[in-house]
């Protein structure tokens, strides 16, 4: 059976690559997640879990974005505060206290550190912090400006969920890049449909699209009528058949 799923979801992926290929160039040459999609949302982790609410103030320190905090506990950053300064700061220690596994405290005081002193983090070391949160379900990227004195450094993305490197391949063309199929846990705007556009190591798969477009492909294959069935967004025309 899980197979049978698998096949399934590279036969739609293949096709989505293809239409791919005309809507967004750079990541046309990327492949897509093949994996057991029906338990996709099945796996999904609540925003209250511990690294939950770890991901939530990473988002609250780096970019100042306390709704994801406020999604844990509704008007924890009350929109008073907002306007005072290092009020993410401020609120992101008093996160710290509340931290009792010493990993993960070490952790989330290097995040602080990072945040504060950038200097002292090359991006060797940057990229270690992303791998060891991959393990937390935080998926993030570091970009530090190092034109800046500063050398401050800030997030390209920051998402709670996982990803897995995509292995399907392309069928027209061949990239070296390993690139990512994102499986967020909670809901974002950018990720209500499929899409290759936001990051450039990433994409998103929508299950249920995929779905859709097996069904399309499998009628189309057998000869069946397909003329009131919508693929990426449009009827389908001869050319996608």
């Amino acid at each position: 059976m899980k197979i049978a799923r698998n096949n399934r979801f590279s036969l739609a992926c293949a096709i989505f690559l293809i239409a791919a290929s005309g809507l967004s160039m750079p990541m046309a040459f990327s492949q897509v997640y093949e994996g057991g999609y029906s338990t996709y949302y099945s796996e999904a982790i609540n925003i209250k879990s511990i690294n939950g609410k770890f991901y939530a103030y990473i988002e609250l320190l780096f970019n100042e974005n306390p709704h994801f905090v406020n999604m844990i506990q509704k008007d924890n950053i009350p929109m008073r505060i907002m306007g005072h300064e290092g009020f993410h700061i401020k609120e992101y220690k008093n996160y710290l206290k509340t931290v009792w596994d010493q990993r993960q405290k070490s952790l989330a005081n290097m995040l602080l550190s990072i945040y504060l002193e950038p200097r002292k983090y090359d991006l060797k070391a940057l990229r270690s912090v992303e791998e060891v949160l991959v393990g937390r379900n935080i998926i993030l990227k570091f970009s530090k400006d190092m034109n800046a004195w500063s050398e401050k450094v800030s997030l390209d993305y920051c998402i709670f969920g996982k990803k897995r490197p995509v292995e399907v391949k392309h069928p027209f063309f061949e990239i070296k890049e390993i690139i990512y199929n994102i499986q967020p846990f909670i809901y974002y705007d950018e990720f209500s449909t499929s899409n290759s556009t936001f990051y450039f190591d990433m994409i998103y798969i929508n299950p249920v699209e995929v779905d859709n477009d097996y069904i399309i492909a499998k009628n189309i294959l057998n000869g069946d009528n397909v003329n009131s069935m919508f693929f990426v967004g449009s009827q389908i025309t001869d050319d996608i058949k």
